[in-house]
């Protein structure tokens, strides 16, 4: 180390690991105060960016469970009953799930 260049590595690893965990734990506390604002909020979450738009059901929704075509992928959806062909809005989405209502 920088003070005690002649401390035994044992010690020197001991000083590096409390201070690793003191740094992270007052990083960790200080992130939360200070949370980091953006524009795009959803921007890694891709299915909640799809609520409110209109979809196009692929498969017709039989049992609550269907498909549906948005932009240029094929998502499950689930929803009162739709035939193929008929259009859709997102309301909610569960997990890679879209839930949809007939507009």
């Amino acid at each position: 180390m920088f003070i005690q260049p002649d401390l035994p590595w044992e010690v020197q690893l001991a000083c590096f690991s409390a201070l690793a965990v003191v740094s992270g734990i007052t990083g960790r506390i200080w992130i939360l105060k200070h949370p980091i604002e953006t524009d795009k909020p959803l921007l890694n979450q891709r299915s909640q960016q799809n609520i409110g738009r209109i979809v196009t059901i692929i498969d017709p929704v039989v049992n609550g469970v269907g498909t549906a075509h948005l932009d240029d992928t094929v998502w499950r959806v689930s929803g009162a009953d739709m035939s193929a062909g008929s259009k859709a809005r997102v309301t909610d989405v569960d997990g890679s799930t879209l839930i949809v209502e007939a507009t």
